[in-house]
């Protein structure tokens, strides 16, 4: 079965995991200013600590556009969130910016504690 969208919890008839996110948006310390400033406009939605650092930390929500293409015609991004932190790799900088407004789409609570799904997201087909 083919899908696109969130492939979580949901997929299976179950409710949609929403947990508070506290951990950082880290990116690496290469980034270009079209990285930098989604992972800025992340952040600031999350209400999380904006980083730029060599190496993923591990305990953040890594951001990579690293010219990943699932088929050389056609581009992706892939978000993965889980309890300790995530990561979203993205094919390019306008596939990196879809990702982000579709997480800051998702994302439910107050402003002082957003919620985020945990599971995966993506805008490329899911075999199932």
């Amino acid at each position: 079965m083919f899908a696109m969208g969130m492939l979580s919890a949901a997929a299976t008839g179950e409710a949609m995991q929403m947990r508070p996110w506290v951990w950082p948006v880290a990116i690496p310390t290469s980034s270009d200013a079209g990285v930098q400033k989604s992972a800025r406009m992340l952040a600031d939605s999350l209400k999380v600590p904006y980083i730029q650092i060599d190496r993923n930390p591990v305990c953040c929500l890594w951001i990579e556009v690293d010219q990943w293409s699932p088929n050389p015609k056609e581009a992706a991004y892939i978000i993965l969130l889980q309890e300790g932190g995530g990561r979203i790799i993205a094919s390019d900088a306008n596939q990196l910016q879809m990702a982000v407004a579709r997480l800051m789409q998702l994302r439910e609570g107050g402003d002082d504690r957003p919620l985020l799904p945990h599971g995966l997201i993506t805008n490329y087909s899911i075999i199932q």
